[in-house]
C-alpha cells in the first residue's frame, strides 16, 4: 500500500516537473520572439507637418527714372472726328473766328471795351459788356452752336519697354509736338464737313476768309519712341 502511494506521488511530481519545464520553455520562447519582433520592426513613418508659408509681400514701391521705348497697343484716336495718330496722347485744340472783347478800367471805375475779330477759344458773347446783337458769337450760353471743344485722347496701354505707364506721367513729363492733319486722314463723312489747310481743319467758312463762327481745329501729339520717365514703380507699373 505504501509502495503504491509512493509510486503515485512520484508520478504526480514528474507531471508537475514537465509542466514547469513547458511553462518555462513557453515563456522563454515568447520573450525571444518579442525581442526579435522589436529588433526587426520598422516603425511607420510619421508624416512631417510643414507649416504653410506666409504670402510673399509685394515689393515696396520705389521712385525710379526709366529710359526705353514708349509704345502703345493702339494709336490715340479722336473718336468724334475720326483722326488717329501713332502717339501715346492726342490733344485736340478748338478755336473759333469770333468777336473778342478787350476791356480796360477807367479812372471813374467803369470799363471801356473794344471788340475785334480773331481766333480764340469759343467765347460766350452773352457775357460781353455791350448790348447783345452788335458782337454776337455763335457760342452763347442759351444757344451753343459749336459741337467741338478741346479734348484729349489717350492710346490703349501705354508702355515703356515692359513697364505700363500712366498717361498722366506722359503728359507731365513729355512735351507735345504739332501734328499736321492731311485730308486723307479724314473719314468720308468728315471730309464733307472740314477743309484742310496748313495741317488744320476748318468748318463753317473758308480758311482764307473766315466768317464769325468758323471753327478751326488743330492737333498736337506726344509721340511714341525713345523716352525717359520718372515716377513711382509698383511692380511693372509706373505711376505718379
Amino acid at each position: 500500500m505504501a509502495r503504491r502511494k509512493r509510486a503515485a506521488k512520484g508520478k504526480v511530481q514528474r507531471v508537475m516537473l514537465v509542466f514547469v519545464v513547458l511553462a518555462v520553455a513557453a515563456a522563454a520562447a515568447w520573450f525571444a520572439c518579442s525581442r526579435w519582433r522589436a529588433a526587426h520592426h520598422t516603425p511607420a513613418p510619421v508624416a512631417e507637418v510643414v507649416p504653410p508659408k506666409p504670402p510673399e509681400k509685394p515689393p515696396e514701391p520705389k521712385h525710379v527714372t526709366l529710359s526705353g521705348q514708349l509704345t502703345a497697343t493702339a494709336p490715340a484716336r479722336d473718336t468724334q472726328i475720326g483722326i488717329g495718330a501713332p502717339a501715346a496722347v492726342l490733344l485736340r485744340h478748338v478755336e473759333m473766328f469770333e468777336w473778342i472783347e478787350e476791356c480796360q478800367a477807367r479812372r471813374d471805375g467803369t470799363q471801356e471795351c473794344a471788340y475785334r475779330k480773331g481766333w480764340a477759344a469759343p467765347v460766350d458773347s452773352s457775357k460781353f459788356q455791350t448790348a447783345h446783337g452788335r458782337h454776337d458769337n455763335p457760342l452763347r450760353t442759351k444757344n451753343p452752336k459749336s459741337p467741338f471743344a478741346d479734348a484729349r485722347y489717350v492710346a490703349a496701354e501705354i508702355r515703356l519697354d515692359a513697364v505700363t505707364v500712366d498717361a498722366a506721367i506722359v503728359e507731365q513729363q513729355l512735351k507735345p509736338i504739332e501734328f499736321p492733319v492731311k485730308s486723307t486722314d479724314l473719314p468720308p463723312n468728315m471730309a464733307a464737313t472740314f477743309t484742310v489747310r496748313d495741317g488744320m481743319l476748318y468748318a463753317g467758312g473758308g480758311p482764307a476768309h473766315p466768317e464769325i463762327g468758323t471753327v478751326r481745329i488743330s492737333y498736337r501729339i506726344i509721340p511714341t519712341g525713345p523716352a525717359t520717365l520718372s515716377g513711382l514703380q509698383k511692380g511693372t507699373h509706373l505711376t505718379q
